[in-house]
């Protein structure tokens, strides 16, 4: 998901590297990057704290899952009507989509059975150019995250997330940090350290929509 996604911190973060060995710690904080990812992808669905002291629980509602709330089949791929969808749910808990910026994180499959949408893909049905290169990077409203570390739910069906901006919250406590090192105790071989303290969590339960996809 590092290359469109979550983990532009890190890119930034990137570039004040200057060493000649700055490819080990790109990769030392791009593994960081992908742990970022991670962190924010499981709390897209995983039970949130709130309350005065943040001990109070708080499920992902079955009632922001397509499947459950409007029938949307989760045994068929990625679609126009999902994506329409997704959006008047967001819609319908007051989330003002013409203003705040919106997302939706898929997998390479779900990207590829968009590209059969003929809406997405015909400048009959766009003012621009929706495709660019074989690539959609929008559409709806919708800027699409690729990554492949979406989980599976029960039913062995892809869990992609739409989201509004304000809708989910990345806290990091400790900035990247990397470092590079010889050990002598291993002939001198480059060694690598990187840290970070971060964290993830839904802000409003009407903000996240989980888009289940075959």
């Amino acid at each position: 998901m590092n290359r469109g996604g979550f983990s532009q911190r890190i890119m930034d973060k990137l570039k004040t590297i200057g060493d000649f060995q700055s490819a080990y710690a790109i990769n030392g904080a791009m593994a960081l990057g992908r742990a970022m990812d991670d962190e924010i992808i499981s709390a897209f669905f995983a039970t949130s704290k709130t309350g005065e002291d943040g001990d109070v629980d708080v499920t992902f509602p079955s009632s922001q899952a397509l499947d459950v709330k409007i029938g949307a089949a989760s045994a068929t791929g990625m679609n126009v009507a999902k994506l329409r969808a997704a959006r008047r749910l967001l819609m319908a808990n007051e989330v003002d989509v013409e203003n705040e910026k919106l997302y939706l994180a898929m997998t390479a499959q779900q990207h590829d059975e968009l590209l059969n949408e003929v809406q997405v893909a015909s400048t009959d049905f766009n003012s621009k150019p929706v495709l660019v290169d074989g690539h959609i990077s929008h559409f709806m409203g919708f800027h699409f995250i690729h990554t492949e570390r979406l989980p599976v739910n029960a039913s062995g069906h892809r869990r992609c997330a739409a989201w509004s901006r304000t809708g989910m919250h990345l806290g990091v406590w400790n900035d990247i940090e990397t470092r590079i090192t010889e050990r002598d105790d291993k002939s001198y071989a480059t060694q690598v350290y990187a840290k970070g303290s971060f964290g993830a969590t839904r802000l409003e339960e009407g903000r996240v929509v989980e888009v289940p996809c075959l």
